[in-house]
């Protein structure tokens, strides 16, 4: 499988690597997609075009078996996030420190958490 984590909208190939399996039926948990929820080849791709978590179903034939497999939560995809940041003033004569304030928003926390940086005009 390529990415399982990353932004909307997110692509990804599963590929299922039983040897003898003679069909696939894939299920992207994706109900929004439509009927681009399922797919029926070895290595099939997908695309996730909104945030959420999804589960990813396989069933497999070989010359004598059946199976079927669920992955829980396999699949992240966050929104795009949206950077922006304050300035402390907007009024300074150099040289001044100027404090910037990450308030950027639409993205997990562990992306760019609360930053704060200071810089020194000259």
């Amino acid at each position: 499988m390529s990415d399982s984590t990353g932004c909307a909208p997110l692509s990804t190939t599963f590929t299922c690597t039983v040897p003898t399996a003679t069909s696939y039926s894939w299920n992207f948990g994706d109900p929004a997609s439509g009927a681009s929820n399922t797919a029926t080849t070895q290595s099939p791709s997908h695309t996730y075009n909104s945030s959420g978590t999804y589960n990813i179903t396989l069933s497999v034939t070989t010359a004598g078996c059946n199976g079927s497999i669920t992955v829980p939560q396999l699949i992240t995809v966050d929104n795009l996030p949206t950077a922006n940041f304050s300035v402390s003033s907007s009024n300074y004569c150099a040289p001044s420190t100027v404090q910037f304030t990450n308030t950027s928003s639409g993205a997990p926390e562990d992306i760019y958490g609360n930053l704060v940086m200071e810089t020194h005009l000259l």
